[in-house]
């Protein structure tokens, strides 16, 4: 009988070397990581994002799924915790992948930054191999101002050619610009699908209004441009129509490349309204 007990206590003791790696060989971080390179970048919001690129080695008998090292690190800045997110469409992101047991590859960190500049501490720490605990593998300080910042660069070109205010015939002042649009890229495409426009005064958001058919200053070519496609190297005349909150705050006028992946500034501009620049 005592026999037969130490045979299987041996056995369980066996099965659990087997399963969970005790009484075996050291256990280690289930991956290694290392950090390749830092940028700052910016997502389709336009918000700032810190992205980090590493390697990862794995070092456990399964596949290790990249995105988890993102989810594992812990960053802030400042001291405030950042939220983790990722590059989505943004030419300089490294998808998320399996990494077969004992292989290496490639990895990303991406994090929201409120601001550009400050300090960001960054940790990370994964399981050991027999998952009986975590442990750190990272923990850095990063000068955010020494971090090179990756942006895009438009593709269009937009001139303003001439503004002025007039009223739409049924009392409301409207403002009206018309401008020249170079399309730079190598699609054909149009004002009004590359270049988001925004009009405001007194940082209220100003609508679209309209000419009547009748009105002296309507240009019936330029004022029908806004969605036709041009080629690369063409431009096109291009007449904009905006309704105003008043007859005398300043206009700020903000264009952006919609196909940009950080929605990148083509202009940003401040007009003062003037009388005599008044048209019937």
């Amino acid at each position: 009988m005592y026999k037969k007990l130490l045979a299987l206590c041996a056995l369980c003791f066996a099965l659990s070397v087997a399963l969970f790696g005790c009484g075996g060989g050291k256990a280690e971080p289930e991956v290694d990581v290392t950090i390749d390179r830092m940028f700052i970048t910016a997502n389709w919001e336009g918000k700032s994002i810190l992205a980090i690129d590493v390697d990862i080695k794995n070092n456990s008998e399964v596949s290790y799924y990249t995105g988890s090292v993102g989810f594992e690190a812990v960053a802030n800045l400042n001291g405030t915790n950042l939220s983790s997110t990722g590059l989505y469409s943004n030419p300089y992101e490294i998808p998320s992948s399996d990494i077969p047991g004992g292989e290496s590859g490639k990895g990303q960190m991406a994090f929201e930054l409120p601001d550009t500049t400050g300090e960001v501490h960054l940790t990370l720490s994964v399981y050991l191999t027999d998952y009986s605990d975590k442990v750190e593998i990272i923990n850095q300080t990063i000068d955010l101002s020494t971090v090179e910042k990756f942006e895009s660069e438009t593709e269009f070109d937009v001139d303003i050619t001439r503004t002025f205010f007039t009223d739409d015939g049924e009392g409301k002042d409207i403002i009206v610009l018309e401008m020249t649009f170079t399309n730079n890229s190598d699609s054909a495409t149009s004002f009004g699908s590359a270049v988001e426009l925004e009009l405001f005064q007194n940082d209220i958001a100003l609508k679209e209004g309209y000419l009547p058919y009748d009105h002296p200053q309507k240009d019936d070519d330029a004022y029908s441009n806004t969605y036709t496609d041009i080629k690369n190297g063409a431009s096109i005349n291009v007449q904009i129509v905006y309704e105003l909150n008043d007859g005398t705050s300043d206009v700020e006028i903000k264009m952006i490349d919609r196909q940009s992946f950080d929605r990148k500034p083509i202009f940003d501009r401040i007009i003062t309204l003037d009388p005599s620049a008044q048209a019937a």
